[in-house]
């Protein structure tokens, strides 16, 4: 995609002439050549990534008429992007639970397990389900978020098979997107 200059006559210009199209966000206008429509059925991933993509602009149209969400959204706003761009991008990528560190868990009351959770804006909140070697539900609780970035959680439930249990943890963002990791201990 080509960028137009402040000078050209096209500096500005939106839509479609002959084979190019023109788009303008902020200052920059860019101009590229038009696909054409397309004749072919979509595959199976590419729905699932229409299905994200309707999704993301339906959350990001209901975010820039909440002044809450448009607070959160405008400072990272910045370089030709806006609000809607920021909330768009926020609701069309999940959170990634990247580490679990469960050293720190044998099973005691206060026992604690540190999770790094990220996302392209903010993680709203993690949760941590403990569950026995058997499968079952041993304790659930959401975790805490320290001022480095890293969410804590403090168990509440004593294990007494905690050398055999998993570790259930997911997190979500602020548009709802929810991922998760499982580790066994």
């Amino acid at each position: 995609m080509a960028k137009v200059s402040r000078g050209s006559l096209f500096h500005g210009c939106s839509g479609k002439m002959g084979n190019l199209v023109f788009r303008t966000r902020g200052n920059v206008t860019t101009v590229s050549k038009w696909q054409g429509s397309k004749k072919t059925k979509p595959s199976v991933r590419q729905e699932k990534v229409q299905g994200n993509f309707g999704r993301a602009a339906k959350y990001a149209k209901e975010a820039i008429r909440d002044a809450a969400l448009v607070a959160l959204y405008t400072p990272k706003a910045v370089d030709g992007k806006s609000v809607y761009n920021v909330a768009f991008a926020d609701a069309f990528h999940s959170p990634v639970v990247e580490a679990i560190d469960a050293t720190g868990y044998r099973g005691e009351v206060g026992g604690t397990i540190l999770i790094k959770a990220t996302d392209d804006f903010k993680v709203a909140r993690v949760s941590i389900s403990v569950f026995s070697g058997e499968d079952g539900l041993i304790e659930t609780g959401d975790a805490v978020v320290r001022e480095d970035g890293i969410w804590m959680f403090t168990a509440m439930e004593r294990n007494r098979d905690w050398e055999d249990c998993r570790v259930l943890v997911m997190a979500w963002d602020l548009p709802g997107n929810v991922g998760g990791m499982e580790v066994r201990l």
